[in-house]
């Protein structure tokens, strides 16, 4: 998702940690691969970034849906 002032990568999975895993992930190959960052550059900016956000969209658990999170970062890093 391309924000006015941040992207985010959105994925579903149970537990919330492979969706919270699969996001940072997801939003790593995207700086990669769009914004010209190395894979090394990619992992320390996410594991660094005081910006670099998860947010949590859905977390019940009630009919076994699951959890939808979203890895932000603010567009003025890119």
């Amino acid at each position: 998702i391309i924000k006015p002032d941040s992207i985010v990568c959105v994925q579903i999975a149970r537990p919330m940690e492979a969706a919270v895993r699969a996001a940072t992930i997801q939003m790593m190959d995207w700086l990669v691969t769009d914004y010209g960052f190395s894979q090394t550059d990619a992992y320390c900016f996410v594991s660094t970034c005081p910006d670099f956000r998860i947010n949590v969209y859905q977390m019940c658990d009630i009919g076994g849906l699951n959890f939808v999170v979203g890895a932000e970062v603010p567009k003025r890093y890119l």
